[in-house]
């Protein structure tokens, strides 16, 4: 572990290191601190090899003052010394304590400084690296409730690419990531947040921060054959800082600004040694707040070594960053560390062919023996440049010498005689040749092709003949073998069978090869469209309803007792509930039924059994008297109302005959008010129970019906027939031997009784 001076209290307000190589193991510190106004303490700074060993104090001393501050009760200072390690590492130099100011956030506990010493030669630079560099406040101030931003300045002497990033726990100890709900940029190295409530930040709180610093190559390189990349940290130096939240008058945005001609943020002045530098910053600021930071950097360094032009030969010096190193960039034509040398370009043996190297200043000359050229006398020279073969002849170069090779139909040293291919008279059928280049080409007459004329031309071949007919190869012709159904000459058209109008009832002809086909109309169907479907065969009409059978439909024609386009609407009798007293009614066809609780019967269940031994005194009603008739059962019948023609036929002839009837039983005495001949038809056709007594013992002095008076009884209740025709409630006499049917009478409504006195002392 790294070995450190531990110190008690609460004074420390961080710092930095950083280093540069001076030559060998040389190496040159510098480090700043922050500590409580006061109370500063000697650092002691110790070494420890990372490949093993002991750890050894390479510095301990006082640093030099460079800035306090009474209000905040703080001051800040510097100090540098050098130190020969005996290898060249990599160690890792540290200063640990424990400190730290109390925190509003995070314990502040021990808290350590430390960087990476690597002093193996770098292979782009050929030099050891130099740390990165960086500085900053030893205390931010910031407005609470406020975002923050605020950037840390970073440079490298050997032009690395530097990032920075919160410090672990290894590289700070207590203090690393103690500053909450940050963000940070690690290629600008900016810190960002906002101090409220609500990312934990305090009024009047101390907060701190510790990051880490990298340096980066620019491309991969090599350390003491390690590998390093663009991502890759070739070394690291600390950098810790406090943060104090507190309560400012104005806005966020109300702080000062910095105005032209103050230098741009970021801004590298570099200024060689004995020479001075002198910067001005120019602020606007209407309060007395903290202004953002302004980084400007300033290196002044030693002489610059290529100052004295040491690369020789028309050579580029170019200085290793800031450092006191250079490397020459040679001309063409030298090497060496300074470009001395003069590179014999003849040492490769470029020339070729035994040709004689003369070395030149970044270049060498070749002298060809003969038959070559070229710079490196690589080129034999072509003889054949001159094209000496005729007729497209290839020609092959020699040493000072060419050759011909003729294409065929050629011959001669230069190709220049033209063979006649003709001579053998090749073409057939009195086909004319012509002779040409290596060939021949015959001119076959109508019917005759390829290169001798020898073949037929088949003039089938195009497939003249359609719709399947089979060609015939003639000379120069061809002839079609149409199938059935087609003609022309190359069966190119159909024959119309619907010529001869094959359908009936307006059906389509639909023309097919050798053949045709009947597209009927609805309601027909066959072959050519003879047969008139019969849409009755289904039976679609119901309830014995007779079925017409029309053109593409049919016409159902109903009975009495249904109704709709197939008679599906039955007749429902039972629609006027017809039965009486609690009787179910059963819908039947021409008809209904009422089925008759007990007790009660009838067509409408309009007769109930009584007491055999009953007088007529006992009936429900004391008010009426009672009509006699014979019993007759009754049917009944509902009846369709006819509409249309025959309805009002109907009705017509119904009311004449009506009319008849009526007034024809107007002139006949009432069969159905009749005890037999002795009792006389008589107003209202009212009698009571005494007549009937009477008629029974042959006693006529008792019978109502013999009275003399015929208001004597005028005043009692008069009948009346419901719909049924007759009244809901009867009695049977035995007396009467069943021979008469009792109909006790309602009241009509609205009646009023003329003689109450006459009613009450009546019997039934």
């Amino acid at each position: 572990m790294t070995a450190g001076t531990t110190i008690q209290g609460s004074h420390f307000r961080g710092g930095t290191i950083s280093w540069r190589y001076l030559g060998g193991n040389m190496v040159e510190f510098r480090y700043k601190l922050a500590w409580a106004l006061g109370s500063a303490d000697a650092a002691s700074w110790t070494a420890i090899p990372l490949n093993g060993g002991s750890s050894v104090t390479v510095y301990s001393g006082q640093y030099v003052k460079t800035a306090t501050n009474s209000l905040e009760k703080w001051e800040q200072g510097e100090g540098t010394f050098t130190y020969n390690f005996t290898t060249p590492g990599p160690y890792r130099v540290s200063y640990t304590s424990g400190a730290w100011i109390s925190l509003n956030y995070g314990s502040s506990g021990n808290w350590n400084l430390e960087t990476i010493i690597i002093l193996h030669k770098r292979s782009d630079t050929l030099t050891p690296n130099h740390s990165p560099q960086t500085t900053s406040r030893a205390i931010y101030r910031v407005q609470f409730g406020c975002p923050v931003s605020i950037k840390i300045p970073m440079i490298d002497v050997d032009g690395d690419h530097v990032r920075c990033r919160w410090a672990t726990s290894r590289e700070a100890n207590s203090i690393s990531k103690l500053l909450p709900n940050a963000h940070l940029d690690e290629s600008k190295c900016t810190i960002t947040f906002t101090a409220n409530p609500a990312n934990n930040y305090t009024n009047n709180g101390w907060f701190a921060a510790a990051l880490t610093i990298e340096d980066f190559p620019v491309t991969t390189i090599t350390v003491n054959r390690n590998s390093y990349t663009a991502s890759t940290p070739l070394t690291q130096i600390p950098l810790q800082f406090l943060i104090h939240t507190e309560t400012m008058p104005g806005s966020c945005n109300d702080k000062p600004i910095f105005v032209s001609p103050t230098p741009s943020d970021g801004t590298v002045t570099i200024i060689k040694a004995t020479n001075s530098f002198t910067t001005e910053f120019y602020v606007h600021a209407d309060s007395g707040k903290l202004s953002d930071t302004r980084c400007v950097t300033v290196i002044a360094w030693d002489v610059d070594p290529c100052d004295s032009n040491p690369c020789l030969n028309h050579a580029t010096c170019i200085r290793s960053g800031y450092t006191s190193d250079y490397t020459c960039n040679c001309a063409q034509g030298y090497s060496g560390i300074q470009c001395q040398t003069n590179i014999d370009e003849c040492a490769s043996t470029p020339c070729q062919h035994e040709s004689t190297c003369v070395d030149l200043i970044n270049d060498y000359s070749c002298v060809c023996t003969d038959g070559y050229s070229g710079i490196q006398c690589q080129t034999d020279i072509d003889e054949c440049m001159s094209n000496p073969c005729q007729h497209d002849g290839s020609c092959t170069d020699h040493v000072n010498a060419y050759s011909c090779t003729c294409l065929s139909g050629f011959t001669g040293d230069k190709c220049q005689i033209d063979i006649n291919e003709c001579a053998s008279d090749p073409c057939q059928h009195g086909g004319d040749c012509s002779n040409l280049i290596d060939a021949f080409l015959c001119h076959c007459p109508l019917g005759y092709t390829g290169i001798n004329c020898q073949i037929d031309i088949n003039e089938c071949i195009s497939q003249p003949c359609q719709n399947g007919a089979t060609c015939i190869n003639l000379v120069n012709d061809f002839k079609c073998s149409c199938v059935n159904g087609y003609t022309g000459r190359n069966c190119e058209t159909d024959i119309d069978d619907c010529s001869s109008n094959p359908c009936y009832n307006n059906g389509t002809c639909v023309d097919k090869i050798v053949s045709w086909s009947c597209a009927c109309i609805p309601g027909y169907n066959g072959t050519q469209c003879q047969t008139d479907i019969n849409e009755c065969s289904s039976s679609p009409c119901q309830h014995n309803g007779t079925c017409i059978n029309q053109i593409n439909g049919y016409r159902c024609e109903c009975e009495n007792d249904s109704s709709g386009d197939n008679c599906q609407i039955w007749m429902d009798h039972c629609s006027s509930d017809p039965c009486l007293n609690g009787g179910a009614c059963l819908n039947r066809y021409n008809g209904y039924r009422c089925t008759c609780p007990q007790s009660w019967y009838g067509d409408v269940c309009e007769y109930r059994q009584s007491n055999q031994t009953e007088v007529c005194s006992d009936l429900d009603y004391t008010e009426c008297s009672c009509h006699v008739s014979k019993f007759k059962f009754i049917q009944r019948k509902s009846h369709r109302i006819q509409f249309g023609f025959v309805g009002f036929l109907s009705g017509l002839l119904g009311t004449i005959f009506l009319y008849i009837i009526w007034n024809f039983c107007r002139r006949v005495p009432d069969k159905n008010n009749k005890v037999n001949t002795k009792i006389q038809q008589r107003k209202n056709n009212i009698i009571t129970l005494s007549d009937l007594e009477a008629e029974e013992s042959g006693d006529t002095s008792k019978n109502i019906l013999n009275s003399q008076s015929e208001n004597d009884y005028i005043g009692g209740c008069e009948c009346f027939i419901d719909h049924t025709g007759y009244d809901h409630f009867q009695r049977f006499d035995k007396r009467l031997k069943y021979k008469y049917r009792f109909h006790n009478c309602r009241n009509k409504k609205g009646f009023k009784e003329e003689n109450p006195a006459i009613t009450k002392t009546r019997t039934h």
